[in-house]
C-alpha cells in the first residue's frame, strides 16, 4: 500500500454543538475519527466542484 502523504498543514473551524454531534455520530458509524471523516468529506466535495467546473468550462486538458 502506497505510503500516505505527511499531513504538515492544519485547518481549524467553529461549529455548533448540534453540528458537532452530527459529525460525530456520523463518523462513529463510519468506523472513522471526526477528523478524518471531515476531512474525506471535504475532499470528495473539493473533487466534485473542481470536476463540475472543468465540464462547465469545457476544459480539454
Amino acid at each position: 500500500m502506497p505510503r500516505e502523504a505527511s499531513r504538515t498543514v492544519r485547518m481549524n473551524m467553529r461549529l455548533t454543538p448540534d453540528a458537532h454531534e452530527l459529525i460525530r455520530r456520523a463518523a462513529a458509524i463510519q468506523n472513522q475519527d471526526v477528523s478524518g471523516f471531515v476531512l474525506g468529506a471535504a475532499i470528495d466535495q473539493a473533487r466534485q466542484v473542481l470536476l463540475s467546473e472543468h465540464e462547465l468550462r469545457g476544459d480539454d486538458d
